[in-house]
Protein backbone atom coordinates (compact mmCIF):
# COMPACT_ATOMS: atom_id res chain seq x y z
CA UNK A 1 0.00 0.00 0.00
CA UNK A 2 1.27 3.36 -1.22
CA UNK A 3 -0.13 6.49 0.73
CA UNK A 4 -1.63 7.58 -2.40
CA UNK A 5 -3.95 4.41 -1.83
CA UNK A 6 -5.08 6.04 1.33
CA UNK A 7 -7.79 7.54 1.36
CA UNK A 8 -9.38 11.12 2.98
CA UNK A 9 -11.42 11.95 5.58
CA UNK A 10 -14.48 13.71 4.04
CA UNK A 11 -14.38 16.46 6.67
CA UNK A 12 -10.46 17.41 4.59
CA UNK A 13 -13.54 18.79 2.10
CA UNK A 14 -14.70 20.84 4.28
CA UNK A 15 -11.83 22.11 6.26
CA UNK A 16 -8.50 21.86 4.06
CA UNK A 17 -6.86 22.00 7.27
CA UNK A 18 -7.76 18.49 8.27
CA UNK A 19 -6.88 16.85 4.87
CA UNK A 20 -4.19 14.06 5.35
CA UNK A 21 -1.96 16.25 2.67
CA UNK A 22 -2.03 19.78 5.05
CA UNK A 23 1.73 19.45 5.77
CA UNK A 24 2.89 20.37 2.23
CA UNK A 25 1.58 23.79 3.13
CA UNK A 26 4.29 24.53 5.55
CA UNK A 27 7.46 26.30 4.84
CA UNK A 28 10.91 24.83 5.31
CA UNK A 29 11.40 26.25 8.66
CA UNK A 30 7.75 25.35 9.63
CA UNK A 31 8.65 22.03 8.83
CA UNK A 32 11.97 21.67 11.10
CA UNK A 33 9.92 22.68 14.28
CA UNK A 34 7.10 20.56 13.31
CA UNK A 35 9.49 17.15 12.82
CA UNK A 36 11.38 18.53 16.27
CA UNK A 37 7.94 18.71 17.96
CA UNK A 38 7.06 15.23 16.88
CA UNK A 39 10.07 13.54 17.49
CA UNK A 40 9.99 15.11 21.25
CA UNK A 41 6.75 13.99 22.23
CA UNK A 42 7.15 11.03 21.01
CA UNK A 43 9.76 10.31 22.91
CA UNK A 44 9.07 11.88 26.36
CA UNK A 45 5.39 11.73 25.78
CA UNK A 46 5.53 15.93 26.24
CA UNK A 47 3.33 17.95 23.86
CA UNK A 48 3.35 21.15 25.31
CA UNK A 49 5.00 23.46 23.69
CA UNK A 50 5.90 25.45 26.87
CA UNK A 51 7.11 22.29 28.19
CA UNK A 52 10.79 22.30 29.37
CA UNK A 53 11.29 18.83 27.42
CA UNK A 54 10.64 21.09 24.01
CA UNK A 55 12.23 24.00 24.80
CA UNK A 56 15.39 22.79 25.98
CA UNK A 57 17.85 23.38 23.10
CA UNK A 58 20.34 20.50 22.70
CA UNK A 59 23.51 20.47 20.85
CA UNK A 60 23.87 17.23 19.53
CA UNK A 61 20.09 17.59 18.19
CA UNK A 62 19.38 21.37 17.33
CA UNK A 63 23.18 22.52 16.69
CA UNK A 64 25.69 24.54 17.93
CA UNK A 65 28.42 23.63 20.94
CA UNK A 66 27.79 21.46 23.43
CA UNK A 67 29.29 21.87 27.20
CA UNK A 68 32.56 20.48 26.15
CA UNK A 69 33.23 22.61 23.30
CA UNK A 70 32.31 20.20 20.99
CA UNK A 71 30.48 21.58 17.44
CA UNK A 72 27.27 19.74 15.95
CA UNK A 73 25.26 20.23 12.55
CA UNK A 74 21.71 19.94 13.28
CA UNK A 75 19.74 16.90 12.13
CA UNK A 76 16.32 18.25 11.68
CA UNK A 77 17.26 19.40 8.25
CA UNK A 78 18.67 15.77 7.47
CA UNK A 79 15.26 14.27 8.36
CA UNK A 80 13.33 16.91 6.65
CA UNK A 81 15.70 16.20 3.82
CA UNK A 82 15.21 12.05 3.39
CA UNK A 83 11.28 13.01 4.68
CA UNK A 84 10.63 15.40 1.05
CA UNK A 85 13.37 13.27 -1.40
CA UNK A 86 10.66 10.22 -0.51
CA UNK A 87 7.69 12.64 -0.56
CA UNK A 88 6.79 11.11 3.17
CA UNK A 89 3.94 12.32 5.52
CA UNK A 90 6.35 14.00 8.70
CA UNK A 91 4.36 12.76 10.83
CA UNK A 92 4.35 8.82 9.78
CA UNK A 93 7.75 9.19 9.23
CA UNK A 94 8.15 9.70 12.73
CA UNK A 95 5.80 7.45 14.40
CA UNK A 96 7.11 4.66 11.98
CA UNK A 97 10.41 4.75 14.07
CA UNK A 98 8.74 4.21 17.39
CA UNK A 99 6.86 1.51 16.12
CA UNK A 100 7.27 -2.19 16.26
CA UNK A 101 8.47 -1.96 12.82
CA UNK A 102 11.45 -0.33 13.78
CA UNK A 103 12.19 -2.27 16.30
CA UNK A 104 12.34 -5.88 14.34
CA UNK A 105 14.81 -3.97 11.87
CA UNK A 106 16.81 -2.23 14.04
CA UNK A 107 17.19 -5.90 15.76
CA UNK A 108 17.76 -7.85 12.28
CA UNK A 109 20.32 -4.92 12.13
CA UNK A 110 22.13 -6.53 15.40
CA UNK A 111 22.33 -3.18 16.41
CA UNK A 112 20.60 -2.02 20.31
CA UNK A 113 17.25 -0.58 20.59
CA UNK A 114 15.06 -0.04 22.40
CA UNK A 115 11.71 2.29 22.37
CA UNK A 116 12.92 4.82 24.35
CA UNK A 117 16.01 5.01 22.85
CA UNK A 118 15.54 6.40 19.68
CA UNK A 119 17.66 9.19 18.65
CA UNK A 120 17.11 11.68 15.93
CA UNK A 121 19.67 10.24 13.63
CA UNK A 122 17.83 7.07 13.34
CA UNK A 123 14.93 9.32 11.49
CA UNK A 124 17.47 9.52 8.68
CA UNK A 125 19.48 6.68 8.79
CA UNK A 126 19.81 3.75 6.30
CA UNK A 127 16.71 1.72 7.26
CA UNK A 128 14.11 5.01 7.75
CA UNK A 129 12.42 4.65 4.17
CA UNK A 130 11.89 0.95 4.52
CA UNK A 131 10.41 1.43 8.38
CA UNK A 132 8.58 4.42 6.77
CA UNK A 133 7.17 1.74 4.20
CA UNK A 134 6.75 -1.32 5.93
CA UNK A 135 4.77 0.58 8.88
CA UNK A 136 2.50 2.38 6.55
CA UNK A 137 1.23 -1.73 5.64
CA UNK A 138 1.14 -2.46 9.14
CA UNK A 139 -0.42 0.32 11.43
CA UNK A 140 -3.89 -0.07 9.30
CA UNK A 141 -4.29 -3.89 10.20
CA UNK A 142 -2.57 -3.11 14.08
CA UNK A 143 -5.58 -0.23 14.22
CA UNK A 144 -8.54 -2.57 13.41
CA UNK A 145 -7.12 -4.94 15.96
CA UNK A 146 -7.02 -2.36 18.58
CA UNK A 147 -10.21 -1.22 17.82
CA UNK A 148 -11.85 -4.79 17.94
CA UNK A 149 -9.99 -5.58 21.09
CA UNK A 150 -10.98 -1.98 22.60
CA UNK A 151 -15.19 -2.97 21.74
CA UNK A 152 -14.59 -6.68 22.88
CA UNK A 153 -12.83 -5.67 26.42
CA UNK A 154 -15.41 -2.39 26.54
CA UNK A 155 -18.35 -4.52 26.22
CA UNK A 156 -16.92 -7.03 29.15
CA UNK A 157 -16.38 -4.30 31.51
CA UNK A 158 -19.88 -3.29 31.01
CA UNK A 159 -21.13 -6.37 31.23
CA UNK A 160 -19.24 -6.92 34.96
CA UNK A 161 -20.42 -3.57 35.91
CA UNK A 162 -24.00 -3.52 35.31
CA UNK A 163 -24.89 -5.23 38.00
CA UNK A 164 -23.52 -1.94 40.39
CA UNK A 165 -26.84 -0.33 38.92
CA UNK A 166 -24.68 3.28 38.73
CA UNK A 167 -25.99 6.48 36.76
CA UNK A 168 -25.15 5.25 32.73
CA UNK A 169 -22.94 8.42 32.44
CA UNK A 170 -20.92 7.50 35.81
CA UNK A 171 -20.53 3.74 34.32
CA UNK A 172 -19.42 4.31 31.08
CA UNK A 173 -17.22 6.28 32.80
CA UNK A 174 -15.97 3.91 34.84
CA UNK A 175 -15.64 1.34 31.62
CA UNK A 176 -13.54 3.80 29.23
CA UNK A 177 -10.79 5.13 32.11
CA UNK A 178 -10.17 1.63 33.76
CA UNK A 179 -6.93 0.94 31.93
CA UNK A 180 -6.18 -2.23 34.09
CA UNK A 181 -9.03 -4.01 32.44
CA UNK A 182 -9.72 -2.20 29.26
CA UNK A 183 -7.35 -2.46 26.28
CA UNK A 184 -7.30 0.82 24.29
CA UNK A 185 -5.30 3.16 23.38
CA UNK A 186 -6.14 6.88 23.98
CA UNK A 187 -7.82 7.37 20.41
CA UNK A 188 -10.64 4.81 21.20
CA UNK A 189 -10.66 5.45 24.41
CA UNK A 190 -12.06 9.29 23.39
CA UNK A 191 -14.30 7.89 20.65
CA UNK A 192 -16.19 5.25 22.48
CA UNK A 193 -16.56 7.81 25.40
CA UNK A 194 -17.90 10.60 23.16
CA UNK A 195 -20.27 7.65 21.96
CA UNK A 196 -21.38 6.73 25.14
CA UNK A 197 -22.25 10.60 25.98
CA UNK A 198 -19.49 10.42 28.95
CA UNK A 199 -18.41 13.35 28.37
CA UNK A 200 -15.65 13.64 31.27
CA UNK A 201 -13.93 10.25 30.06
CA UNK A 202 -13.82 11.98 26.42
CA UNK A 203 -12.38 15.13 27.61
CA UNK A 204 -9.36 13.26 29.15
CA UNK A 205 -8.45 11.16 26.22
CA UNK A 206 -9.34 14.29 23.84
CA UNK A 207 -5.91 15.65 23.50
CA UNK A 208 -3.75 12.30 23.72
CA UNK A 209 -5.81 10.81 20.61
CA UNK A 210 -5.43 13.87 18.88
CA UNK A 211 -2.00 14.73 18.52
CA UNK A 212 -1.80 10.50 17.45
CA UNK A 213 -4.53 10.88 15.06
CA UNK A 214 -3.19 14.02 13.93
CA UNK A 215 0.30 11.98 13.08
CA UNK A 216 -0.90 8.91 11.26
CA UNK A 217 -4.27 10.44 9.77
CA UNK A 218 -3.99 8.85 6.42
CA UNK A 219 -3.65 5.53 8.42
CA UNK A 220 -6.92 5.98 9.98
CA UNK A 221 -9.29 6.24 7.12
CA UNK A 222 -10.80 2.96 7.21
CA UNK A 223 -11.89 3.01 10.64
CA UNK A 224 -16.07 4.11 10.80
CA UNK A 225 -16.67 7.46 10.76
CA UNK A 226 -17.83 8.18 14.32
CA UNK A 227 -14.43 7.06 15.61
CA UNK A 228 -13.35 10.74 14.19
CA UNK A 229 -15.17 12.88 16.64
CA UNK A 230 -16.50 16.53 16.29
CA UNK A 231 -14.32 17.30 19.19
CA UNK A 232 -10.86 15.68 17.84
CA UNK A 233 -11.00 17.25 14.35
CA UNK A 234 -11.28 20.80 16.48
CA UNK A 235 -8.20 19.34 18.68
CA UNK A 236 -6.06 18.31 15.16
CA UNK A 237 -7.50 21.78 13.53
CA UNK A 238 -5.95 23.45 16.66
CA UNK A 239 -2.64 21.48 16.33
CA UNK A 240 -2.24 22.16 12.63
CA UNK A 241 -3.28 25.93 12.84
CA UNK A 242 -0.68 26.49 15.54
CA UNK A 243 2.00 24.84 12.95
CA UNK A 244 0.90 26.82 9.63
CA UNK A 245 1.07 30.11 11.35
CA UNK A 246 4.31 29.40 13.23
CA UNK A 247 6.99 32.36 13.12
CA UNK A 248 10.46 30.84 12.90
Amino acid sequence: MTLSEVGETPTSVLNPILSPDWYRELSPPQLLAYIRHSYIWRQTGSTGLDSEQQNTKRARWDGGSDSFGCKFTAVWPRIAKQIVEFNADPGVWVAAHFSPIAIKKYIRGMESFEVHDVSPQQLCGKLSARIYHEYIEYLPQALQLAYETAGRTINLRLKSLAKLNLPKEDQYSCVVCDEGYVTAPAFFRHSFATLFKADAAAYKYLWPAAFEYESNQRLYAHLPDWCVTENLQKAVTEIRTHWRHLRV
